[in-house]
């Protein structure tokens, strides 16, 4: 239930809606419907709840005033007994959830006429009368919130990027000239603190993430100098090969941010700081075909660099000096034998990859990233030091610090933000597509688990279909991305979805809807909305993992 109201929300909060998300936030209304009646009961059945102490003193306060103020006074009441407390969903909060859809479609989304907006200034004069005298509190307040109003416009101009991008006197070269949203990344270019290679390789040398790092970072730059597409770097090279890739100097460049702009779902643009210390992790497009696999991978950023290069040999393109970024990375993986997507109504659940693995650690093009992500720990699940064995005394590069374990497992939270929720729906126009951006769920679905391929007529052409990949195809075989078991046995998931049979009625607590009720029952059945459509949890959902509309 709590994901189906996060689900819920999130359609609510949205700030542009399209015809097919008001047709999933109407199903999404419905399911979360059935889900409240059902906790409902459930609840009320298995727990017995009363009154708190207090909360029982006061009714019996209460009712004894009542009492006392039309009667006489008479014999004391007789000693209050607890009452039962249970969900109440006969309240008005619930009965509006039924309009959210109707509303939007007639007046706009929610950010346009929400009481928030009211509320939260009304917090502001409530502060600012505090800091008056009282005595002519209105004018003190109206003069407050000028120099308020004049202060917040101020520290706007001095931040203004335009402003500082007018000011700046750096030269192109030194990387600190300003980039504007248009630009995928930003990375500063300074030399200002050059690393040896070998230095850097010799410095803490027994830390695994550290195992073949000069051969893996040139197979990583030999594949971009040739023009490659991104396959998760599984590609190796040969010695004569990789000798072809000359760093200048032998040096590296150490950054300690990225800053990535992407095009959010409403087709504004905005940005995220990645940082190894504070905001490690990142997602990208997978480029994995199969039909159930993960639209994403995740990794954790280690490092950030960029060196400069020169490509000789037969295959050269340029013999140029070529100046190339690139994020050392920990690669994160799916959990074999977890289910997870909107018909599951769980989170996706990733954990690291075993350092037995050869690719749990690579690198990755700046380029290539979508945007940061936010990761917790599956607490439950523990800490764990067996993917990733680390000698006594070394210090690691692969874990924060502070930190001597790593967490079992992860759960990706796809509600940290509008953009992100419309990234794992897989209709948010201002996003790449990808073929897999329905996220049914991973390559250990259940053929039987899937929604049945029988689908309304009158609903089938509502349905979210993406059928169009944006990336070509991998030159080569992806590498596997599922998490190796931890003692050969798979994580399986055994639990199975609850069918419920109540449903939601928008008209509950309506006894007059007369003729009105009637007419919009019968728009519903002209757009193929009616009650037979949702029977069944598994209709709710077409083959492909999205809800069905």
């Amino acid at each position: 239930m709590l994901f189906r109201l996060s689900e819920w929300n999130a359609f609510a909060k949205l700030r542009m809606h399209t015809t097919t998300t008001l047709g999933l936030f109407s199903t999404s209304t419905t399911v979360i419907g059935r889900e409240l009646r059902s906790f409902a009961a459930t609840t009320q059945a298995e727990y017995k709840t009363v009154e708190l102490q207090g909360e029982m003193a006061s009714r019996a306060r209460r009712g004894a005033r009542k009492k006392a103020a039309g009667q006489p006074p008479g014999p004391p009441p007789p000693p209050a007994v607890s009452k039962g407390k249970f969900l109440n969903l006969l309240t008005y909060k619930f009965h509006a959830l039924g309009d959210y859809v109707r509303t939007i479609m007639l007046f706009g989304t929610t950010d346009s006429f929400s009481t928030q907006i009211g509320e939260l200034a009304h917090r502001l004069v409530k502060r600012l009368y505090g800091r008056t005298n009282k005595r002519n509190a209105i004018k003190q307040i109206a003069r407050l919130e000028r120099r308020h109003t004049r202060i917040h416009r101020a520290k706007q101009a001095a931040t203004d990027p335009r402003n500082r991008a007018k000011a700046s006197k750096f030269s192109d070269h030194d990387g600190s000239v300003y980039t504007g949203l248009d630009a995928h990344h930003c990375m500063s270019r300074l030399h200002r603190k050059p690393t040896h290679i070998m230095k850097f390789v010799q410095t803490n040398a027994h830390d695994p993430a550290k195992k073949n790092f000069i051969p893996k970072l040139k197979d990583h730059l030999l594949s971009r100098l040739l023009g490659r597409d991104f396959d998760g770097d599984e590609a190796e090279y040969t010695t004569d090969q990789r000798n072809t890739v000359r760093i200048i100097q032998h040096n590296i460049y150490e950054v300690q941010t990225l800053r990535i702009n992407f095009t959010t779902y409403d087709m504004r643009r905005d940005q995220d700081t990645i940082n190894p210390h504070t905001q490690p992790n990142v997602m990208v497009l997978s480029p994995e075909t199969s039909a159930n696999a993960h639209p994403f991978w995740y990794a954790r950023v280690l490092g950030i660099f960029h060196l400069e290069v020169i490509h000789t040999g037969a295959n050269s393109r340029s013999g140029a000096v070529q100046h190339l970024e690139f994020l050392w990375v920990r690669w994160y993986g799916t959990e074999p034998g977890y289910r997870s997507g909107f018909k599951a109504a769980r989170l996706p659940k990733i954990g690291f990859v075993p350092d037995t693995d050869e690719f749990a650690f690579g690198f990755l093009d700046p380029s290539l990233v979508l945007r940061g992500c936010h990761i917790l720990p599956a607490f439950a699940a523990g800490r764990t030091s067996a993917l990733l064995t680390v000698p006594s005394g070394t210090i690691t590069a692969a874990r924060l610090k502070g930190e001597s374990q790593d967490w079992e497992n992860y759960y990706v939270i796809i509600w940290v933000d509008r953009d992100m929720f419309m990234r794992y729906l897989g209709d948010g126009i201002g996003h790449l597509i990808h073929r897999n951006s329905g996220w049914q769920g991973n390559d250990d679905s259940d053929v039987n688990d899937l929604p049945s391929d029988d689908t309304d007529p009158s609903t089938a052409g509502n349905q979210m279909i993406v059928d169009e990949p944006v990336d070509e195809e991998p030159t080569s075989n992806p590498p596997d991305m599922t998490l190796a078991s931890r003692d050969g046995e798979e994580h399986s998931d055994s639990e199975e979805e609850e069918e419920e049979d109540d449903e939601m009625d928008d008209s509950d607590g309506d006894d007059d809807g007369g003729e009105e009720g009637e007419e919009e029952d019968d728009e519903d059945e002209e757009r193929g909305e009616g009650d037979d459509s949702c029977d069944d949890e598994d209709d709710l959902f077409d083959d492909e993992g999205f809800l069905d509309i």
